[in-house]
């Protein structure tokens, strides 16, 4: 029965996606939470993989309706930012570092190159949470962009930050591996397909 009221909730959240219905999207979200808070506090590793398609439905839907809200640091939208960095957190299942990060850096990618994204969270109240646009796909990764003639290129905003959090010794994590939410290890982005030049995935 659980199964099924996943799958339901999946459609219609998609369905207000495709619609781009903002009020139905949200209302679809609010049905959606007792079921994802049941599967968070569940916390089995294994669940992830099911869970994944459903999760970047929602993390999808909440990048909409932040989309709503100016960018400022005050603004409601910081909430929704920090939902997306919970998401996704949670699916990953990320290795914290021993020390708290002063800056986490998530990256989200899917087939559709729109979708794509970087999100800049900083500890604490040391500043705004920042969302960034980054038209790649999985499978350019996959397939290795450089091979194709290409290059992978981070927004400038993004690699100041880390560049200048890591001269100042401060720590970085940056969460790009989703290996815990794919059954298979080979549709996952791992460390080894980091495709950037700007800056390495570990100092």
């Amino acid at each position: 029965m659980l199964e099924l009221r996943l799958f339901c909730a999946e459609f219609l959240l998609h369905e207000a996606l495709s619609a781009d219905d903002l009020t139905l999207l949200g209302q679809e979200m609010l049905n959606l939470s007792p079921l994802m808070a049941y599967y968070k506090n569940v916390q089995r590793t294994e669940s992830r993989p099911y869970f994944r398609r459903t999760a970047d439905l929602v993390v999808l839907a909440t990048v909409k309706l932040y989309e709503k809200f100016p960018r400022t640091r005050q603004s409601p939208g910081q909430a929704f930012l920090q939902s997306i960095m919970q998401h996704l957190t949670w699916l990953r299942q990320s290795d914290m570092p021993e020390t708290a990060p002063d800056l986490t850096v998530l990256f989200f990618l899917n087939d559709n190159p729109d979708d794509g994204f970087v999100l800049l969270y900083p500890a604490g109240n040391s500043g705004s949470a920042t969302l960034y646009p980054l038209s790649l796909t999985r499978e350019n990764v996959k397939n290795g962009v450089q091979k194709a003639g290409g290059r992978a290129v981070l927004p400038p905003g993004l690699v100041q930050a880390v560049l200048e959090q890591r001269k100042a010794g401060r720590v970085v994590q940056i969460s790009w591996s989703d290996e815990t939410a794919w059954a298979r290890l080979d549709d996952a982005l791992q460390d080894s397909d980091w495709p950037f030049e700007e800056f390495p995935i570990k100092p």
